[in-house]
């Protein structure tokens, strides 16, 4: 019994052809393009006839053969390739162009192996040879079955007699109303051949073929041979055939191409040749998609490893207490999967820790402030005992002297008197502070709840906390918390007996931010001792109109305190809803302690002036930002401050009653080292704010650069108070006790600092360094200095290595020693001088060449050396900074001052004067005298 492999399986099929118009011609005026066309064209279709269930039959050339089961489908798959086409066609020029033909017929077809036959094939491919490039001819029996389940429209060409088809074909052109050139029928579908021209075509062939027979007649010797070579190209045939199903393709095609010498055409050939280009292409295919499953899978476990290392790294942020940079890398995690729930996990965990470090922070100053409070009432207690004998002994005294002159009794009693008074009014002194310790109340804002959103999401949130702040600290009775820290905390869920302790506030605001038709925003005011809610209000508005519900919400709260609202006017803000939703955005980012939040947040401020080019607060913010850019950086990019400054000056033209431009610009002209513009622009931002934080932490600098450390030292308690999770409130504060000696008190503010956001490898060089060493042991130097600075030794050039190995040598040295240091000051001379081979004018690396010198002892080698760099970069701020450095480690302190206070005038910088190498002087009154800086008066540039 046969097989269907040889007796083949019958099916109604929808059989298409299509082919590409102009493509031979393509071929043979360029090759290579030619057949990137192909390859396109190959890619189109396969990927259309896949996603409409057709399967291609044959691919040989430029022409498809593809089988559906359905004639819907069949015609759905035409229409979607030409749309395809044409689509792709725009703009192509003419060469790269593929324009197609498709017909379809549905008809009987027998399937043999993978290939079909019947008239069901040659009517399809009849058809397609009469249609027009970018059009599709259907069927009689195709449109009958479609044209009540598709809405197509069609032309009726007619009934066209084709090529070897025993019957004429009724035959239908589509319109595709989605393409306008193709909504009409073509110009040869309304031409149609008549049955007359069909006829002289049929009788041409027939001449044709007479003439074909004749030459056949005429050449029956080279039949012959012919025949002789087909039989020889079968047996091949054979042989390549079962080379093929052994998988042999190489052999298989050595075959054919064996065939080919012999014949010219041979069908089965080439028939064998698809299939095994077929197969090949399988394979291929087969081999593209194991290896995107392996990229995909080592791609997927790289992934895995970066989140590990990540969260790894986080961890060790955290066990080192550096909050912000273990935050910066989760954010890093989310950047690869932000859903990642190991991140969140952590995340959250981070938050615990802080608070918890802040908590443990805020319980040891209580600690410290409850034994002071224990040594008043110590002597509180010993000052009441020392009344009561007094009185005790006057008592005594009167009953044993009751014989004695009056005169002498009246000097007794007024002595006696006397010593009363003396005690009591000690007495009276020591009571003093409990009696007036209540002070004003103190309110912390916290971020509004808002949905699930948390964190830099929650900028609406945010936003409407730091609005009702910002008009609470206007308030001089009341002390308000900075958004800067308040804000860190969300409403909901919070720990109010935590978040009062935390930032030492009797109440604290609460909230919900909602948006349905409007802004709704809900108020509450908490009073932390009982928790009991003293005030709340719900007030509805615009997202543009937010700081007006503001206003509102701190006029409720301050009434509730029995505190007059302060009459200052109003801030206008934007009518643009797309702006203000990217300032409130940019101004909650600028705050966030990391690089990337802040670059996003000044991006954000300058597109939201993009829409309103007079937004007063989004040029302020947009100051801010700047500046923040510029401190992060290093302090390097003195262009940064031009731009903030110019930000802020912009704020002030369009409206002078917003404080955070004052305070910025104050702080760059603290920068630009105009102390009396700064001072003024700090006070103007304070008059229209009290609680500014920022305001006093700029008095606090100034007061530092005066020399003045008691006021100071009132200007940081308040920068604490209002500010207690900005990194700068610590920073300014262990500057404060580094620049008075109290080194253990600066070490433990920087560290403060870094744990709540500021850069730890910038603070630890800058400020940490000098304060580990002034209270140095051998072992905190090693796990400290020596330790940080031998983890960025690898990787790093000649240039940064020449001063990491000057910080070693330097520990070393403060160790005892000596014969360490020596070689780690021989290995950063050998690197210093490498980095100059590189660029002999390479100023720093001259002037820790100079600094290496003179530790290793040859101070005159070091003096030619810092000359060199003199001459390179004359009156170069950072190298008389260098020069001075150079002179105090030669102990040459009469050129170290000279130096110094050269370098101080040219501008203050704190953490060059608190550099280690001027340890050795740092208590000495003339040092002291030298960093003073008390400028003359000088233009403003604050109003």
């Amino acid at each position: 019994m046969a097989s269907d492999q040889d007796t083949g399986v019958r099916k109604l099929a929808a059989i298409m052809f299509t082919d590409i118009k102009n493509f031979s011609k393509k071929m043979g005026e360029d090759e290579v393009a030619g057949l990137q066309v192909l390859r396109v064209h190959d890619a189109m279709m396969k990927e259309v006839v896949e996603r409409h269930g057709g399967i291609v039959i044959k691919s040989i050339g430029d022409s498809f053969m593809v089988d559906f089961s359905s004639a819907v489908n069949a015609v759905k798959c035409a229409i979607d390739a030409q749309e395809s086409f044409w689509n792709y066609n725009k703009e192509k020029s003419e060469f790269e162009k593929i324009e197609i033909r498709v017909g379809i017929h549905l008809g009987d077809v027998v399937t043999i192996g993978n290939d079909i036959f019947g008239d069901g094939v040659n009517i399809a491919a009849r058809i397609e040879a009469i249609t027009e490039p970018s059009r599709i001819c259907i069927s009689e029996d195709v449109y009958k079955q479609v044209k009540k389940k598709m809405q197509i429209r069609v032309y009726d060409i007619g009934a066209i007699e084709l090529k070897n088809i025993a019957e004429p074909v009724e035959v239908y052109e589509i319109l595709l109303d989605s393409i306008p050139d193709l909504s009409e029928p073509s110009q040869s579908a309304r031409q149609a051949p008549t049955r007359k021209k069909a006829d002289a075509i049929s009788k041409q062939e027939e001449e044709e073929a007479k003439l074909v027979e004749a030459a056949k007649k005429a050449g029956e010797e080279k039949q012959k041979e012919e025949q002789e070579r087909q039989t020889k190209a079968d047996e091949i045939l054979k042989r390549a055939e079962e080379a093929f199903r052994e998988g042999n393709l190489e052999k298989a095609d050595e075959e054919i191409k064996e065939i080919y010498k012999i014949v010219s055409v041979h069908y089965g050939a080439q028939m064998l040749l698809l299939q095994i280009e077929e197969e090949r292409s399988k394979r291929e295919e087969e081999g593209r998609r194991q290896r995107l499953r392996e990229e995909k899978k080592r791609k997927e476990e790289e992934r895995h490893r970066k989140i590990q290392d990540c969260l790894q790294r986080a961890m060790q942020f955290v066990e080192q207490d550096r909050f912000a940079d273990a935050v910066a890398v989760v954010k890093e995690v989310y950047m690869i999967d932000p859903k990642n729930a190991e991140a969140k996990q952590l995340e959250e965990q981070i938050k615990q820790a802080e608070q918890a470090k802040v908590e443990l922070v805020r319980l040891q100053a209580l600690e410290a402030e409850q034994k002071a409070q224990e040594e008043i009432e110590r002597q509180r207690r010993e000052a009441e005992e020392a009344l009561r004998q007094a009185k005790l002994a006057a008592g005594q005294k009167a009953r044993t002297q009751q014989s004695a002159a009056k005169k002498s009794k009246l000097g007794l009693y007024a002595g006696i008197g006397a010593g009363v008074l003396v005690v009591a009014a000690l007495a009276v002194y020591l009571l003093l502070p409990g009696v007036f310790s209540s002070g004003p109340p103190a309110v912390a804002v916290l971020a509004f709840e808002y949905g699930q959103l948390v964190g830099e999401d929650n900028y609406k949130g945010a936003a409407v906390a730091q609005l009702i702040a910002e008009n609470l600290a206007r308030a001089t009775q009341l002390t308000v918390t900075a958004p800067s820290s308040a804000t860190r905390l969300e409403s909901k869920g919070v720990n109010l007996a935590q978040a009062g302790s935390a930032f030492g506030t009797s109440h604290v605001v609460l909230g919900t931010y909602q948006e349905t038709h409007g802004v709704s925003i809900s108020v509450k005011l908490i009073k932390v001792e009982d928790q009991q809610t003293i005030w709340e209000s719900t007030f509805q508005g615009t997202s543009v109109g937010l700081n007006d519900l503001a206003i509102k919400a701190a006029g409720g709260i301050l009434t509730a305190l029995n505190i007059e609202a302060p009459g200052l006017p109003a801030q206008r803000f934007t009518s643009n809803e797309w702006s203000y939703d990217l300032y409130i955005r940019g101004q909650h980012l600028i705050q966030q302690q990391n690089d990337a939040a802040i670059d996003s947040g000044v991006v954000c401020l300058k597109t939201a002036l993009q829409g309103d080019s007079v937004f007063a607060q989004a040029y302020a913010a947009l100051g801010k930002g700047i500046l923040e850019q510029y401190k992060r950086g290093g302090e390097r990019d003195r262009s940064l401050l031009g731009e903030a400054f110019n930000m802020s000056r912009a704020a002030i033209t369009l409206h002078q009653g917003i404080a955070q431009t004052y305070t910025v610009i104050a702080e760059i002209n603290r920068y630009l080292q105009r102390f009396d513009g700064a001072r003024e622009a700090a006070n103007k931002g304070l008059s229209l704010q009290a609680g500014s934080a920022d305001g006093h932490r700029q008095l606090a600098w100034l007061s530092i650069i005066e020399g003045d450390y008691e006021k100071a030292s009132q200007y940081v308690t308040t920068v604490v108070r209002l500010d207690p999770r900005h990194p700068e409130s610590f920073l300014v504060k262990g500057l404060l006790h580094h620049f008075k000696r109290e080194y253990d008190q600066a070490a433990a503010a920087y560290d403060l600092a870094t744990n709540f956001g500021a850069p730890d490898s910038l603070t630890s060089v800058r400020y940490k360094f000098s304060a580990w060493v002034s209270v140095h042991t051998q072992e905190d130097l090693e796990a400290k200095i020596v330790r940080f600075c031998e983890k960025y030794l690898q990787g790093a050039d000649d240039r940064t290595k020449a001063k990491l190995y000057y910080w070693i040598a330097r520990a070393n040295n403060f160790r005892g020693k000596s014969m360490e240091s020596l070689a780690e000051l021989d290995k950063g001379i050998a690197a210093a001088d490498k980095a100059l081979t590189a660029n002999p004018n390479d100023v720093e690396s001259i002037a820790y060449l100079a600094l290496l010198q003179s530790r290793r002892g040859r101070v005159d080698a070091a003096k030619k050396e810092m000359e060199r760099a003199e001459t390179i970069a004359p009156e170069s701020v950072d190298l008389t900074y260098f020069t001075a450095r150079m002179f105090a480690v030669q102990q040459d302190k009469k050129s170290c001052l000279e130096a110094l206070a050269k370098a101080v005038a040219l501008e203050f910088r704190a953490y060059e004067i608190l550099d280690s190498d001027f340890l050795s002087i740092a208590t000495d009154p003339e040092f002291v005298a030298t960093i003073a800086r008390k400028p003359p008066a000088q233009s403003s540039q604050s109003e």
